[in-house]
Order: structure tokens, then C-alpha cells, then sequence
């Protein structure tokens, strides 16, 4: 479906791009179009140099299951997921699918540490500490 829009409302500056959206549809920008790194970003930045043998958005953990984990630390079966309200509590369905879906991780033998946006780009060395203790608890190869 697309939506035509006289230039008038288009250029006007006290109309917001949120108001003349159709609700439910989300603008969808590849990542290169974006201002900024994501959380997802920033968190797989400073992951992977900290940690040589994670794995972004790392398939096939649950068989007969197509989810990936954002981050994982295959050796230590450690996933790293970064929460957000957006994506994992906006929707009863989306927040119950979540917590299933964890549940089958751990029965799978994963260990799942989330993040949320805040703590990614307030605290990062937090969380990588976190991820420290974490790997330092676990059995594994090493800490990469």
C-alpha cells in the first residue's frame, strides 16, 4: 500500500513523521540509512573484542526451533540478548513468546544474560563485567 501526501503536509515542520505514518506500520531503514549504532551495535562491539569467539545473531541453538540468539558464547552456551520494551513487552503474544522462548533455551542447556538499551550505552563495562562473571562461572574454553 503507499500513501500519497499533498507537499504541503509533507514540508510543513509542525507535522511530525510519527502523525502522518499509518499506525502499525513501522518505517523499516536499512541499517546503513541509520543515525547511529544500535544497541544491538554497540553491544556486538564490544563483545567481539572482548570476547574473540562470540557469535552474532547465532542460529539454530534449539532444534526444530528457527530463533537466533542475539549474542552467544557457543563454548560457554552463554546468549547475550538485548531486551527492550519495543521488541520483547509491547504485545502480550511477543512477551509470552520471550518467555518460552528462554525457557527452551535453558532447557537446552543455555544460559541467557539480558541487557537493556540503557545499560548498553550507559554501562557498558558493566556489562561486559557481567559477562566476565558469567564466563568465569561456567565451564568453557576460555573466556573467548
Amino acid at each position: 500500500m503507499s500513501l500519497h501526501f499533498p507537499e504541503s503536509i509533507l514540508k510543513n515542520p509542525r507535522i511530525k513523521v510519527a502523525a502522518i505514518t499509518p499506525t502499525g506500520k513501522a518505517i523499516n531503514r536499512p541499517r546503513s540509512a541509520r543515525i547511529g549504532a544500535t544497541p544491538h551495535d554497540l553491544l556486538w562491539e564490544a563483545v567481539s573484542r572482548r570476547f574473540p569467539a562470540a557469535r552474532r545473531e547465532y542460529p539454530n541453538v534449539v532444534p526444530g526451533r528457527k530463533f537466533r540468539l542475539d549474542i552467544a558464547l557457543p563454548d560457554r552456551r552463554l546468549a547475550i540478548e538485548v531486551d527492550g520494551w519495543e521488541w520483547h513487552g509491547k504485545h502480550k503474544g511477543d512477551f509470552e513468546r520471550d518467555r518460552q522462548r528462554q525457557n527452551l533455551l535453558t532447557i537446552h542447556g543455555w544460559r541467557i544474560l539480558r541487557f537493556t538499551a540503557g545499560q548498553i550505552q550507559k554501562e557498558i563495562d558493566a556489562v561486559l563485567a557481567t559477562l566476565e562473571q558469567a564466563c568465569a562461572a561456567l565451564p568453557g574454553e576460555g573466556a573467548g
